[in-house]
């Protein structure tokens, strides 16, 4: 019995023997091994992943939220208890566990500054993230203050951009000059005669010269005699000769004379608008021999005498040359006081079609504005046209008489009154504006005569306007324009 008892035990042992031996031989190649050797490649697969996606979170600035720490505290918890069964076992499952926990230290590390970043911009990592971080707000801030809820957002962020770099360019460009006469306590300052100057009646007569007193002074005397007296009007003289000195003495030789007012134009250039535009600086744009003051006083006349005069509190404005002359008797007629009984918007002396070549692309750019605005011109206007309709606005090429396309008729830019109320409507000034932002006024000279010829017959009707009979001399042409009238 003890004998079968022995050789039991002893096969007891065998068979467990037998039973371990190929578990523990075999371990390497069992299942259990596979999942446990594929585990740790599993976490530095997620962690990576983890890592990626806490990368592509901050570049669109969205913020970790707790299941994302969980995840990592998941990951953690989650290693495995790998115990191996020798000694290369053990060394392996050591390696992956250090360079797991380096993994999620450097994870941690990275939320740790993210989180940090809106706190403390400085310590962000990501610059260019942080960058667009700011472009966002910004963004976020234009679509709240433009549009509000709803609404076209691009359109209006695009013209709210816009207006804010116009802005920004006005406001930087007023800082650096003075602004422009916006009051008579801003003009007064500018004026270089002795007297004081004050507004007394309704209108102005506006002069631009560059001669010397010597030469201008009869003919101002010849102004004030023949024409103020029965035109009561303040008249101003902008000298653009640059000369302190003929400024002072062409003010001391119209001393005498109460309402005339002499200004330095060159001197006080910013705050009464004169000078080249900035966006036809480049002289490589001008067309034809034209010196540059001579388009300068163009664009003024154009742009910047109206506003002037408005702002100085007068009705009417009369623009005429320094060279212009009023033979005696004189004008009997108070052209002012008829342009106000009579409603009139625009009136002149004479009137005669402008060179062909000095108004190229003017009537393209009034049919532009014509379909662009959808606006109705005068009739007027396509009376001057031919044929006479739209298809006849168009520029004249060839210089033949009785050519077709616009015939260029205007008021001769010597001696032309306007309604300052009309001249400032809301729809006259936006194509001015158009004029001037197109700068065909300034490169091809169309001045102000060819455009506000075409003002003229675009804003005005049949009986808003008037051409005047009285003695007249312009330089060597004289009275004989009476048969030039249209």
């Amino acid at each position: 019995m003890r004998r079968i008892a022995r050789v039991k035990k002893k096969n007891e042992l065998a068979w467990k023997k037998k039973k371990l031996v190929p578990k523990s031989f075999l371990f390497c190649f069992s299942r259990e091994a596979k999942r446990r050797k594929k585990k740790p490649f599993k976490m530095r697969r997620l962690s990576a992943l983890l890592l990626l996606v806490s990368a592509l979170f901050s570049c669109c600035d969205a913020r970790p939220s707790p299941p994302q720490f969980d995840l990592v505290a998941s990951v953690a918890e989650q290693q495995p208890l790998v115990r191996g069964r020798n000694k290369r076992e053990s060394r392996l499952d050591s390696e992956t566990n250090s360079k797991l926990r380096r993994l999620h230290l450097s994870s941690l590390l990275f939320f740790f500054f993210f989180l940090l970043t809106p706190v403390f911009p400085s310590l962000s990592p990501f610059p260019i993230i942080q960058m667009a971080n700011d472009a966002k707000e910004e963004r976020q801030r234009l679509i709240a203050a433009v549009v509000g809820p709803g609404g076209h957002v691009q359109t209006q962020l695009h013209r709210h951009r816009l207006s804010q770099r116009l802005s920004s360019t006005s406001t930087s460009t007023s800082s650096s000059s003075p602004t422009f006469v916006s009051s008579p306590a801003e003009f007064a300052p500018l004026v270089a005669n002795a007297k004081p100057y004050a507004r007394k009646h309704d209108a102005a007569v506006v002069i631009l010269t560059m001669g010397s007193s010597e030469e201008r002074c009869p003919f101002f005397r010849e102004l004030d005699a023949n024409f103020v007296k029965t035109n009561p009007a303040d008249v101003f003289v902008f000298t653009v000769a640059g000369d302190d000195q003929s400024t002072s003495s062409l003010a001391e030789c119209l001393a005498t004379l109460p309402n005339f007012y002499v200004v330095d134009m060159i001197k006080h250039a910013a705050p009464l608008g004169w000078g080249t535009p900035d966006h036809l600086k480049d002289r490589r744009l001008w067309g034809g021999p034209w010196t540059e003051g001579y388009r300068q006083m163009g664009h003024w006349r154009l742009t910047k005498q109206f506003s002037l005069m408005k702002n100085l509190g007068y009705r009417y404005a009369l623009q005429i040359d320094d060279d212009s002359l009023f033979p005696s008797p004189g004008v009997s007629e108070n052209l002012f006081e008829t342009m106000k009984r009579e409603k009139l918007k625009i009136g002149g002396r004479a009137s005669f079609p402008e060179g062909h070549n000095v108004a190229l692309g003017l009537p393209e750019l009034a049919r532009y504005f014509i379909v662009s605005e959808k606006f109705e011109p005068s009739p007027l206007l396509y009376s001057h046209c031919k044929p006479p309709n739209m298809e006849g606005l168009f520029s004249d090429l060839t210089g033949k008489e009785n050519a077709p396309g616009w015939d260029r008729w205007m008021f001769y830019g010597n001696f032309v009154i306007f309604d300052l109320e009309w001249i400032h409507e809301e729809m006259v000034q936006r194509f001015i504006n158009l004029i001037s932002q197109s700068g065909g006024h300034f490169r091809f000279r169309w001045n102000e005569q060819a455009s506000l010829a075409m003002v003229w017959q675009m804003f005005v009707r049949e009986g808003e306007y008037k051409v005047f009979k009285f003695p007249y001399v312009h330089g060597v042409v004289d009275s004989r324009l009476e048969d030039l009238q249209g």
